[in-house]
This record gives C-alpha cells, structure tokens and sequence, in this order.
C-alpha cells in the first residue's frame, strides 16, 4: 500500500519540493523517488522524497552519519535495520 498522489504532494511540499539529501530540486531532477524511510520487505509505510541519486546510495547502506542522521537515524545499526532485505545471492530475482 502507497501513499496517494495529494498526499505524495504534500509531503514533497514539506521538503521544498527537493530531496532530502542533497537538496536537488524536482524541478532539475525531473521527478524525485517515494523512498521508504524502512524498506516495503520490513513493511514500511513511510516515504521521503529523494533524487534518484541518493535513493540507490540509500538502498544499498551508502549514506554518510550525517546524511542518516538527516533522515531521522540515529545510529548505524537502525539505518542498517531500514535497508531493503538482500536477496539470496543463488536467487538474482528473487523467485524463491
């Protein structure tokens, strides 16, 4: 389950329509991601606007302290804990 589109609005809104991050704006970015703040495969429901850029760094443990911090973690075990689950290294696309 999403967030709708008038609340997907807001949110960015919130943020000066920019990413989280870095500050790139929507405007020169195109679009920015709904990225969940704890990943869908440990059922989060809540999203932050993030360029591509710092989504993909986000997803794979890439992000800076300052930058976790930024986005509410307070330390590297709970923004470990908000990562998407890995899939099993035999299973590329996770059929299993």
């Amino acid at each position: 389950m999403g967030i709708s589109e008038l609340e997907w609005r807001a949110l960015k809104r919130q943020y000066g329509n920019r990413c989280a991050l870095c500050g790139a704006t929507e405007k020169s970015l195109g679009a920015l991601d709904k990225a969940h703040l704890k990943a869908r495969s440990r059922n989060g429901s809540q999203y932050v606007p993030l360029c591509p850029n710092c989504h993909k760094r986000f997803d794979r443990g890439l992000l800076t302290k300052t930058e976790q911090k930024k986005l509410g973690f307070a330390t590297e075990q709970e923004y470990k804990r908000a990562m998407p689950k890995r899939r099993k290294q035999s299973d590329p696309f996770g059929l299993s």
